[in-house]
Order: C-alpha cells, then structure tokens, then sequence
C-alpha cells in the first residue's frame, strides 16, 4: 500500500510497520488463540463473508499495481470463496 501511496489508517495501525515480523508473528498467534478473537474476528466474518470477498479483491488488484510480488497472497487466495 505504501509503494501505491496509500494511507494506512487508522493512523495507529501503522505501528505495526515497525514491529519486527517474528515478534508480530507471535503476538498475532497469542492473541489468535482467545476467546476474544472467536467472538471478534471468527463470527464477524462467518457473517460478512461478501465483505470479505471485496477486500481480497481491492488487495490484489493493488499488489498488482504495486508490482510487488506476493507469493503468499497468491497462495492463500486459493483458499477464498469465489
């Protein structure tokens, strides 16, 4: 997103530019495994499955753009319901 200039918002979320991956990696796999993310993340999108669909759109349409490549993007899109 940046290569393409865009913003990340909200402003607070760009923290996470600077955390080193091993680090967020495990925070993210910590808190994954909660019963906060089962009720924040789990049933929020079981239930916006359409909107979750039309992100994973906008996100490869600005890989592509970005020319960056993704290989794991690529990968897990495999896994989205077309």
């Amino acid at each position: 997103m940046r290569t393409l200039g865009v913003p990340v918002t909200p402003y607070a979320m760009r923290i996470l530019e600077w955390i080193p991956i091993t680090i967020l990696v495990f925070i993210l796999r910590f808190l994954f495994d909660t019963n906060i993310a089962v009720v924040a993340m789990e049933r929020h999108s079981n239930s916006a499955r359409d909107e979750m669909k039309e992100l994973v759109d906008q996100f490869r349409v600005m890989i592509k753009q970005s020319g960056i490549s993704a290989p794991a993007s690529n990968k897990l899109y495999a896994y989205v319901d077309s």
